[in-house]
């Protein structure tokens, strides 16, 4: 899985996912925390969301 960083910006959590070899470039999804569980459940493709580092949100990691 490629380095990806979430942050909710309605509160103060933010997580590292996958293999953070190179953090200079790892992208950074943000949203509410609402909208970020939702993405990441497959329950949304991540349009409300937004994106830095990247072009667009990329697919949601498969692990459920």
């Amino acid at each position: 899985m490629p380095a990806l960083r979430i942050e909710a910006l309605d509160s103060d959590l933010a997580h590292d996912l996958g293999d953070p070899a190179d953090s200079s470039t790892t992208p950074l999804i943000a949203g509410t925390q609402a909208a970020l569980l939702a993405w990441l459940t497959g329950r949304s493709t991540g349009a409300d969301l937004s994106i830095a580092g990247a072009e667009k949100v990329p697919a949601a990691p498969y692990w459920i």
